[in-house]
């Protein structure tokens, strides 16, 4: 939740520069009130910069899914690049992995830990109720995934909305095939956000908010992005299972450095399908549920 607050809030402060407004951000303003996350007050200055790439690829961005083109490496230069985006969050970092056995080991522990999800009933339950099958449960949720954000072929996609949603199991299945045959086969590089705390919600923010860099910047480049949350929701079940830590350790592997902490593996490379829109709710729903 904290990550994705913080791409949010990246995405107000690049819209704010580029329409002119100044801005002053205080993180956790409010000791005794936990769940207001940030103030941000905005001032008028005389320039406006709406030629920020980042700000025009917001509308753009969205998670890609589906399989990357396996022919097209990423030069060193897109990791240089998407580095130095964080220079001014000095709580979070980036690891990059990038060489043929590297992209296998961490690929491999991302399709254990999805193989655990799903052997785990009520992990995997949860997880499913977060996929919106139909029509009718998109905007009536206006969240979660679905259908048109797996980046399917066009007539699968169409297949699945007209013919009756599959079961659980028959969904893990899929889910698990995409994961082992389509997202880490196809990945150009995988990436983890790094932390000094991971627990802290102040450095999930920060986390979300170079991720959000990232990922637009990634945008203006033609290069496609998607977080691979298996390992950190599976080391989440081991501490409150207490059961033995696999992917807590295999997490703090990642991090390379006991300085920092994993927070988010993902893949990125060039994409061989568009990326669908997700459905959202509108600034006025979130503001009326307040």
């Amino acid at each position: 939740m904290h990550i994705g607050l913080g791409c949010a809030l990246e995405n107000l402060l690049i819209a704010a520069s580029a329409e002119g407004l100044e801005y002053q951000l205080r993180l956790f303003p409010n000791p005794s009130d936990i769940p207001h996350v940030a103030r941000v007050d905005l001032a008028a200055r005389r320039k406006l910069d709406m030629s920020s790439p980042l700000y025009a690829a917001i509308p753009r961005r969205h998670t890609n899914r589906g399989a990357y083109d396996t022919t097209r490496p990423l030069g060193p230069i897109v990791f240089d690049e998407m580095q130095a985006l964080g220079q001014d969050l000095p709580l979070v970092s980036v690891r990059w992995f990038t060489s043929a056995d590297s992209r296998r080991n961490i690929g491999e522990l991302i399709v254990q830990a999805s193989e655990a999800i799903i052997s785990d009933r009520e992990q995997s339950q949860d997880s499913a109720a977060w996929f919106r099958p139909t029509w009718q449960e998109v905007q009536q949720k206006r969240d979660g995934l679905t259908i048109d954000a797996q980046a399917l072929p066009a007539w699968m996609r169409a297949a699945a909305k007209v013919l009756p949603p599959v079961s659980q199991e028959q969904s893990e299945q899929i889910w698990l095939k995409s994961t082992r045959e389509v997202q880490v086969a196809t990945a150009a590089a995988f990436g983890v956000l790094l932390a000094r705390d991971a627990a802290d919600n102040a450095n999930r923010v920060h986390s979300g908010r170079l991720w959000q860099r990232m990922h637009l910047w990634a945008e203006t480049k033609g290069i496609a992005m998607q977080p691979l949350n298996q390992m950190p929701e599976r080391a989440d079940r081991e501490r409150s299972l207490g059961i033995e830590p696999r992917f807590s350790n295999a997490m703090k592997e990642l991090a390379g450095d006991s300085a920092w902490q994993a927070v988010m593996p993902f893949r990125l490379g060039y994409p061989t399908v568009a990326a669908l829109a997700s459905p959202r709710r509108s600034v006025e729903q979130v503001i009326a549920a307040q």
